[in-house]
């Protein structure tokens, strides 16, 4: 599946974003990033713009993608959210705050 690089900025921002929402960084957690940056053909070196996605812009930019890309994304969110073996309701609501209506805001 390919993705724009914006977008794959966007899914690594929200990533990033619920590794960090129970405070906890867990090394199943940052090797399911690794494997998903492998996927996306990201590396590290790529991610110099990263702090400028906040969850606005990267909202936009996932809700801008096809249904069929947000299913897949949906789907690598909540796998990151369990890959630590208990899913956080902090992390959970990352994930809701983009896709659930009345809850992302501007």
């Amino acid at each position: 599946m390919d993705f724009s690089s914006d977008e794959k900025l966007a899914i690594i921002s929200i990533l990033t974003q619920i590794i960090e929402a129970d405070t906890i960084i867990d090394p199943r957690e940052t090797s399911y990033m690794d494997a998903i940056m492998a996927y996306l053909g990201i590396c590290v070196n790529d991610l110099d713009h990263l702090e400028t996605y906040d969850i606005d812009l990267s909202a936009t930019t996932l809700l801008a993608m096809t249904p069929y890309k947000q299913c897949k994304v949906k789907q690598w969110f909540h796998t990151m959210a369990a890959a630590d073996g208990y899913v956080d309701p902090r992390e959970t609501e990352v994930t809701e705050r983009i896709f659930t209506p009345g809850k992302w805001y501007h």
